[in-house]
């Protein structure tokens, strides 16, 4: 639905990174590390399965090209 956290951001373990709805009730996704947000996967308004990447947190200076393709 709304992501929280741009690009670039400095994200911590545990932080919002995007509010999603799931069978009509809206929930928080949240990072599973600390790194920074490089690449949103599915933007605001778009659709994914369950359980799909939706974004990467990595190094500054990480390769992310295994995710975004």
């Amino acid at each position: 639905v709304k992501w929280l956290k741009q690009v670039g951001d400095a994200v911590k373990n545990c932080d919002t990174l995007a509010e999603v709805e799931r069978d009509k009730s809206i929930m928080e996704r949240v990072a599973r590390g600390d790194g920074v947000l490089r690449a949103r996967l599915v933007e605001e308004g778009s659709t994914s399965a369950v359980g799909a990447v939706i974004g990467v947190i990595a190094a500054a200076d990480e390769d992310i090209a295994s995710f975004t393709g």
